[in-house]
């Protein structure tokens, strides 16, 4: 008798255990629905906790929130399901590094972080947000390369990384950018020659990478970049001849490459730029 009452008990007890541990996942996908806040606010955070916000302009950046769109510097779109397309962090006195999960935020369109005092490498992983059209990260302290990464980036048009302490070479992924139509690096620490695979980028309006280390010679694959209007490559290691292959940009208005190592002649066809104001 003894013995039968003990064993219903275990059961009764074996059953409230299963009962739990089965209740269990439902009640925690309740407490994510109700209260967690979604997985975009949570990547934004983790990038977050490697910053310096030393005025607290992120103050409402708060998990207790379902979502981050109301976060000073983010912007949603406005679908039934909205997602982060924009976070614009620029001029907030922000230091520190950028945390690898920002290639999660995968449909960010416009990213600037531009004005702060950023240092340490560009994340290889920003080349995870393929819908990215703007990249702002001017007048920080970043150092390394420039990720070969970002010439995933097809839709990118903007591409501003002037003022830091970026070294290595031009990757020659770059000549990837389909879309890019404004590259601005000067005043960097940038080296050797420019890669062939520039000649790609037929959309390049502005080329801007004054005030660095490059070297070589003017590749003459340069004239497949039809839309180009501003050559400015001042301040550099750039030697040889210019190369003939300049006079086919129809498009452009100003060629700036003073303070090289440029030797020979100009090149006559250069005549045939009808639309340049600008020689230097």
């Amino acid at each position: 008798m003894a013995f039968t009452k003990m064993l219903k008990n275990f059961e009764s007890s074996r059953l409230l255990e299963i009962g739990f541990w089965r209740f269990l996942p439902v009640f925690a996908l309740l407490v994510t629905i109700t209260d967690g806040l979604n997985s975009e606010g949570q990547l934004l955070l983790e990038l977050k906790n490697g910053f310096r916000d030393e005025y607290n302009y992120l103050w409402n950046w708060k998990s207790t929130d379902e979502t981050p769109c109301g976060w000073t510097g983010v912007s949603c779109s406005s679908y039934y399901k909205p997602v982060v397309w924009s976070v614009d962090l620029s001029k907030m006195n922000l230091s520190g590094t950028v945390d690898p999960s920002i290639g999660g935020l995968t449909h960010l369109k416009f990213l600037d972080l531009s004005y702060n005092r950023f240092s340490g490498s560009i994340p290889k992983e920003i080349g995870n947000c393929s819908f990215l059209v703007f990249l702002y990260l001017n007048n920080n302290q970043f150092s390394g390369p420039i990720p070969g990464e970002l010439g995933r980036l097809s839709y990118l048009s903007s591409l501003n990384i002037c003022n830091n302490k970026i070294s290595g070479s031009f990757p020659e992924e770059l000549g990837n950018l389909s879309s890019l139509e404004e590259f601005v690096a000067y005043t960097n620490n940038l080296t050797g020659p420019l890669p062939r695979s520039i000649g790609n980028l037929r959309k390049l309006r502005i080329f801007r990478a004054g005030q660095n280390a490059f070297s070589g010679s003017l590749p003459a694959e340069i004239s497949g970049c039809q839309s180009l209007q501003m050559l400015g490559l001042a301040q550099n290691h750039i030697g040889g001849e210019l190369p003939k292959e300049l006079g086919m940009l129809g498009s452009m208005t100003d060629l700036v490459l003073w303070e090289n190592e440029l030797s020979g002649f100009i090149p006559k066809e250069l005549g045939n730029c009808t639309s340049l104001e600008t020689l230097a």
